[in-house]
Parts: structure tokens; sequence; C-alpha cells
């Protein structure tokens, strides 16, 4: 199959607005699969985000205060859903 060329005349003006919706849509795209595709957590992970010590992380297993899945042997964190726990638990605003 041959490949053909097309020429098309355009301002400085048309060129940075077709480039800027072309990356506009390039990032839309990546968000939406980027939701799909959750990001998952190891122990190390989530102390080192939540600050806190591995023995507080065992604690708060043991108390179902926070979400994990087992892999085989494996505990993971669903990072959405350790967000969603930190956003659940917020008291107050930084916003007045």
């Amino acid at each position: 199959m041959q490949e053909s060329n097309l020429l098309i005349h355009m301002t400085k003006a048309d060129l940075k607005e077709e480039v800027a919706n072309a990356v506009r849509e390039a990032l839309k795209e990546s968000k939406e699969s980027s939701k799909s595709e959750d990001k998952y957590l190891t122990r190390d992970e989530v102390v080192k985000l939540l600050r806190i010590s591995p023995s507080k992380l065992r604690q708060m297993m043991l108390d179902k205060r926070i979400p994990y899945s087992r892999i085989g042997r494996r505990l993971v964190f669903k990072l959405s859903e350790i967000e969603a726990m930190i956003n659940s638990n917020q008291i107050g605003s930084l916003i007045h």
C-alpha cells in the first residue's frame, strides 16, 4: 500500500491550537486508562505514605481500619482505597 502525503496550509495560531487539542486528548486518555489500572502499594510504601510504624499498620489491619488484599502470600494495599480512607477520616478543612 502506497502512503500519500497531504500538505495543509495553516497559520501559526491554528497549528498551536491543533497541537494543544491533541495534547489535551492524549492527557484525557492517559487519565482514563490510569484510573482502570489502580496502583497497589506494599506494606513499606503504606508505612512511608501514612508516616506510621510497621506495628501501627499491623494493628490497623487487625482492627480492620485499613483496607488491604492478599495476593498469594503478599499483602497489598490499593492506593485509591488508602486515599479514600484518608479523605473519609479528614476532620475540618484547610480552606476557609
